[in-house]
């Protein structure tokens, strides 16, 4: 992936696979928010800071703009916008790095070894040169107040899809698949050839869990609520990864269409034989907007919308039902605790209601902690395969567009084709340099269209594995308390 806006989606990838916390700002690929933490021999030690981050057209040609969102003492970062002097990056920044380098790197040596000597905050700069125990008592000041909570709040039931991609997949597996990616990304000798056949051995037997695993394990669910909500995913997840294999079988066709027509673009001086012209010119692109795959895609990505507005629901339900229960333990153990406190008082009073309370509280306690027990199973199960459900909804949207790019690549090498075909017909003339032109032009998009063909591939192969993971997921959640 040489072009800069797939080095982009690679180093932003990779960024996520790592141990940041990334959140997309919109739907593009070029702003974002990283959290990063001080470094420990540092003295920032034990601070969570909130970094933006924009990706400029030309990266990584060009190196990325960075802020703080939260506000730090430091010479070389305004302290009101947050800014960072543009020399910390720009002045070692090149092609070579990656936006994880930017945070295992060029932030950490910022925050270890401050330049006061030019500085964005000239407080603190001159702070640090005129009385340095100052200076750092006064950061360590600003760096505690950013220290997360020992015990955080109750979190809500929203969560950041990216962040949860992250989580979820960050295994060994799926890491050395990535690591074999970026290897043969950037390995300029190898070809599609080499590095493509492997997504094609296997489309019919790539699910897994494989449906029967996946419907057997639910035997363990606990309520019809949550049996509905699962079959639901598995079903919609086994349609997707179905889906994925099509489109592979369709990716598959368009290559061996478009091959003898590459072979003779690669080959000829100008016009190309008539023969490759018709052949290229056939049947409609198998991606078209109306083929039977694409209707089948627009039904699938409908399908998991309305499965994840499901899953949310149900998800909660389960967790309002637990906030209930716990508080009702809370309550129930508030109450008890009045109650002790006052028989010295109502001897007798207390002595009834104690009696009452005490023969009630087994029934009680039993159910609020099994049942207690049973919605924080629920929870986990749905809070997985939303998750799933998430990520699948993601993937779909990107394959989307590069399906779209792909086949608009095609459709005009087919108008180029044709044009050329109908010169040939009407005879040489003083037609053959407008058809020379085409010929040239279809030559030049020739290499664009090849690594659509290899991208919308390589996608729709790592689809395949999330969407396994996820299912994996579920059913060893599942299983764990079956």
């Amino acid at each position: 992936m040489s072009s800069p806006s797939k080095r982009r989606e690679m180093d932003l990838m990779k960024l996520m696979m790592s141990d940041y916390k990334v959140e997309m700002i919109n739907d593009g690929m070029q702003e974002f928010y990283v959290d990063f933490n001080g470094p420990s021999e540092s003295l920032y030690n034990g601070g969570v800071w909130r970094i933006r981050v924009e990706l400029p057209d030309a990266y990584p040609y060009k190196s990325p703009s960075i802020g703080f969102v939260n506000k730090i003492y430091h010479p070389n970062v305004d302290e009101m916008s947050g800014s960072v002097c543009l020399d910390v990056i720009n002045q070692t920044w090149s092609p070579m790095f990656d936006l994880v380098n930017v945070f295992e790197v060029f932030l950490p040596q910022l925050l270890l070894y401050p330049n006061p000597s030019d500085p964005l905050n000239g407080e603190a700069a001159a702070l640090m040169m005129r009385d340095r125990t100052a200076y750092e008592q006064r950061v360590k000041g600003h760096t505690a107040r950013l220290r997360p909570s020992a015990h955080p709040p109750h979190t809500t039931t929203s969560f950041d899809v990216r962040e949860e991609y992250s989580n979820a997949f960050r295994t060994e597996s799926y890491n050395e698949f990535w690591a074999r990616v970026l290897d043969l990304t950037y390995n300029p000798s190898s070809s599609s050839s080499v590095r493509l056949p492997s997504y094609r051995l296997f489309v019919d037997q790539l699910l897994d869990p494989d449906q029967s695993r996946a419907t057997s394990s639910l035997s363990s669910a606990s309520s019809p609520l949550e049996r509905a909500l699962l079959t639901d995913y598995f079903s919609e997840t086994a349609s997707a990864s179905s889906l994925c294999g099509l489109l592979l079988k369709d990716v598959e066709k368009l290559r061996l269409r478009y091959r003898p027509f590459r072979s003779a673009l690669r080959a000829s001086a100008g016009s190309l034989p008539a023969k490759i012209l018709t052949d290229i010119t056939g049947p409609p692109s198998p991606l078209g907007p109306t083929s039977p795959t694409r209707v089948r895609f627009r039904a699938v990505q409908s399908a998991c919308g309305g499965l994840i507005a499901r899953l949310e629901s149900g998800l909660a339900r389960a967790r309002a039902e637990l906030r209930l229960v716990r508080n009702f333990k809370r309550g129930l153990g508030l109450s008890l605790a009045a109650l002790a406190a006052s028989v010295s008082a109502l001897a007798v009073c207390a002595a009834t209601h104690g009696l009452a309370a005490l023969m009630a509280a087994p029934v009680l306690m039993l159910l609020g902690l099994g049942s207690g027990r049973r919605l924080k199973r629920v929870a986990a199960r749905l809070d997985l395969a939303t998750k799933g459900a998430y990520i699948l909804n993601k993937d779909l949207d990107t394959i989307s567009r590069l399906v779209t790019r792909l086949n608009d690549e095609f459709e005009h090498a087919l108008v180029m084709a044709r044009f050329c075909l109908e010169r040939l017909r009407i005879g040489e003339g003083s037609r053959r340099s407008g058809r020379e032109e085409a010929v040239a032009r279809m030559r030049k998009n020739e290499s664009s269209f090849t690594e659509r063909l290899d991208e919308l591939e390589e996608h729709l192969y790592l689809c395949f594995m999330t969407i396994n993971r996820a299912r994996g997921l579920v059913v060893k959640e599942l299983l764990k308390h079956g």
